[in-house]
């Protein structure tokens, strides 16, 4: 019950999903960087009130406090971090091989509307790890490795294992059911039609 998936596997299944695509019109693009080839999109998602709560209330600090042993909270809205209800992110997904771990890994950068990147805990408050995954050690800020400029990654430790239990052997559509089941950790949604290939 293997979950890993060969480099010439993901070449083969990312020219695949840029092929179609293409057809559909949904923005996957191919890139190549020094012999790696990698697959990226880039999207506009709006910023909705959910996520400015879950901002919002990320800026609150604990405070201890005396008082029966009942920690005081404190809350420090910064208004910076709450743009308009009308706001919108710009989110650029990479999704590129892993010799190490043998998966594909997931990147994604946003920023605002402003062209300001979202920050470190405003990233976390984006993401969205299922029940299990820790969103602070799941979610982490890294040098993009053919980049070589920071970008947040899904870190790929659970995903061999999660593949193997959801594909056993079949590694037809790997790549397909791997973004369907991690991307929605950052928003990222799969047209039903990446269902085919």
């Amino acid at each position: 019950m293997s979950g890993t998936l060969s480099e010439a596997q993901f070449i083969s299944q990312c020219r695949s999903l840029v092929e179609l695509s293409e057809k559909i019109h949904d923005g996957w693009e191919l890139r190549h960087n020094l012999g790696d080839v990698f697959i990226v999109k880039k999207c506009k998602i709006p910023f909705s009130e959910d996520l400015q709560a879950n901002i919002i209330s990320s800026s609150e600090e604990e405070e201890k406090g005396e008082e029966g042993g009942v920690g005081v909270m404190v809350q420090e809205e910064d208004d910076s971090c709450v743009p308009s209800s009308t706001s919108m992110l710009t989110v650029e997904y990479h999704v590129v091989y892993s010799p190490a771990y043998q998966v594909p890994t997931l990147y994604c950068n946003a920023w605002h509307d402003t062209g300001a990147l979202l920050t470190t805990e405003e990233m976390w408050c984006f993401a969205q790890p299922s029940a299990a995954q820790d969103k602070y050690s799941y979610v982490t800020q890294v040098d993009h490795p053919l980049l070589g400029r920071p970008f947040y990654q899904l870190h790929p430790c659970h995903t061999e294992q999660l593949m193997g239990q959801v594909l056993g052997t079949n590694t037809h559509k790997y790549l397909v059911s791997w973004l369907s089941s991690f991307g929605k950790d950052v928003r990222l949604s799969l047209s039903n039609e990446y269902g085919f290939l």
